[in-house]
């Protein structure tokens, strides 16, 4: 099975150490997916503190790429813990001298939203995406609004919510509805929530003016 996976990993990770046979950072970027598909938090956890031992040698280290970043980062999400994901993105700005690319960014908010970390990938994305103009996908803005609304920050759910809005119509039929939708409908529990009727309204008289058919349970 897949744990029976994560276990071989580590003896071929060990046979390799014993023999002086450099790892290499598609082996680790490997080992990563197969921890992840276990579910092996704690293998994982080790795996990550090797591969900051090894990027601590030199230039015959390891390169946190973004292969190898993505890598570990999918594998934190997969066992659902961010405690472990400001230490790869540190790794990998130090390889990419602090020029993370927007795909980057984006998985790294997104890792942070799937470990439960909102008000952080909210304050990542207000600090480092949103000054560079990072253009985030509408599935990660849809998220970034929940994620903002579940912690009151309806100002940051407001503005990630005007600028799906703002952007030109795509097809997608009865599913783009939906998810507008479903992020309007948050923005107006959030409003509702901190006693802002006004800011409710408001979003339900922008929806009746866009010509969005409405739920009985927006009314």
């Amino acid at each position: 099975g897949t744990r029976g996976g994560s276990l071989a990993g580590w003896e071929l990770f060990n046979t390799a150490s014993a023999l002086q046979v450099r790892r290499t950072a598609v082996m680790f970027q490997i080992f990563a997916g197969a921890l992840g598909r276990a579910g092996d938090k704690t293998g994982l956890k080790q795996l990550i503190k090797e591969v900051e031992e090894d990027t601590d040698v030199g230039e015959a280290g390891i390169v946190v790429g973004e292969p190898l970043a993505m890598a570990l980062l999918d594998a934190c999400r997969a066992v659902r813990d961010g405690s472990m994901l400001s230490r790869i993105l540190e790794m990998h700005r130090t390889v990419c001298q602090g020029a993370l690319s927007p795909r980057m960014s984006m998985a790294f908010c997104s890792a942070l939203l799937a470990c439960d970390h909102n008000k952080e990938a909210c304050e990542y994305y207000e600090h480092e995406m949103l000054p560079k103009g990072v253009m985030l996908d509408v599935m990660l803005t849809n998220s970034l609004v929940k994620a903002a609304a579940s912690y009151g920050n309806t100002a940051l759910a407001k503005h990630l919510s005007d600028h799906v809005t703002a952007r030109p119509a795509v097809a997608g039929g009865s599913n783009a509805n939906a998810s507008e939708l479903q992020r309007h409908a948050v923005l107006i529990k959030a409003y509702s929530r901190d006693g802002n009727l006004s800011g409710a309204s408001e979003v339900v008289a922008r929806l009746k003016q866009s010509g969005t058919p409405l739920p009985s349970l927006i009314h």
